[in-house]
């Protein structure tokens, strides 16, 4: 059982957060992401989509993988992948992006520290088309801070956009998921911006139900949503259509 979705104004786009506010947000989000084991769930769907590639283009060894990041913040899930896809000999080529000037620097930090190599992009992608010439997009962690209609135009942008295929990742909304993810911002965390806005992000997600119901709507054609153990959606387009690109949120 869960309780109706309720979008409310959330700490994650706030900008009347300074950057300090910001900055220790996302490390507590980056702290549960880690502790809950995130990011292997994203590097798995990643992975399928390069060995499929890779078998289609059987003349090619380890064909590079082109993933965009919507809104990522600090970076740490897709920076992450790149970790394990280099030591499984994929070759993943990523960009991150977000709307925020100082996500830049803390992206590229991040990456420095891990030994990965990533482009970083200040970009608004609620207001502007999505950028072509990606093989995958990625959006994680995004569509409980927007209304049921934004979310329709964001599935159909992505699938737009991509050559192969996209990914969105968010929270699952139930008592369960509420209540662990309470507890866990509570000990991993000291920034009460982010421990008061998982609450309020947990309420605003949906249930795979939902999610399915909206993507299948967008896209006009069933589509698959999975739950990630312990508290998220996961949904997985995975062909393109080729479309003239318009704005997601114009």
């Amino acid at each position: 059982m869960s309780n109706p979705r309720v979008v409310e104004p959330n700490w994650i786009n706030d900008h009347q957060l300074s950057d300090a506010q910001w900055i220790e947000a996302m490390r507590g989000r980056e702290k549960l992401n880690r502790c809950t084991r995130l990011a292997d769930s994203l590097y798995r769907q990643l992975s399928h989509f390069a060995r499929s590639y890779s078998a289609e283009r059987s003349n090619a060894l380890n064909p590079v993988l082109r993933i965009l990041d919507l809104n990522s913040g600090i970076g740490d899930l897709l920076i992450s992948s790149g970790v394990k896809a280099a030591k499984q000999n994929h070759d993943f080529r990523i960009a991150l992006s977000d709307a925020r000037p100082v996500s830049i620097a803390e992206q590229q930090a991040l990456a420095e520290r891990n030994g990965v190599c990533v482009q970083s992009i200040q970009m608004d992608f609620l207001n502007s088309p999505l950028p072509s010439g990606y093989d995958v997009i990625v959006c994680a962690l995004m569509l409980h801070s927007l209304p049921e209609r934004d979310v329709f135009r964001l599935i159909q942008s992505m699938q737009c956009a991509a050559n192969r295929g996209a990914i969105i990742v968010d929270y699952r909304r139930s008592r369960a998921s509420a209540f662990l993810l309470k507890t866990l911002s509570m000990s991993l965390t000291q920034s009460e911006v982010f421990r008061q806005g998982i609450a309020k992000s947990v309420q605003s997600s949906f249930t795979s139900e939902e999610l399915r119901k909206i993507g299948s709507e967008a896209l006009a054609r069933p589509v698959r949503v999975k739950a990630i153990l312990p508290c998220y959606l996961m949904m997985v387009v995975e062909d393109a259509v080729e479309t003239e690109l318009t704005p997601a949120f114009a």
